[in-house]
């Protein structure tokens, strides 16, 4: 599970849903989900939306009136050995 994931979206109203692993999480390396434009919804069961183990984890969203739904180990969560950033600009 180790290296570079990038997911980015310039423009739209957008729906993103997983299980888990997903929306921006590093896990031995770096995941990013950036999300420029929009009205977003944001769904994850649990280790999601700017989440790292062992690595760096980012979800960034620029714009727009944004929803986010987690279970657990998210938003922002750094774990053992990592970094984990949600930024939501507006």
């Amino acid at each position: 599970m180790s290296g570079v994931g990038v997911l980015l979206d310039v423009e739209g109203d957008d729906s993103y849903q997983g299980g888990r692993y997903a929306q921006g999480v590093g896990q031995f390396g770096l995941g990013a989900c950036i999300d420029l434009a929009g009205s977003d919804t944001y769904k994850v069961r649990y280790s999601g939306q700017g989440c790292g183990f062992f690595g760096v984890g980012v979800l960034i969203d620029a714009a727009g009136d944004d929803r986010y739904t987690l279970h657990s180990d998210g938003q922002g969560f750094g774990g053992v050995g990592g970094v984990g950033t949600l930024a939501d600009r507006e």
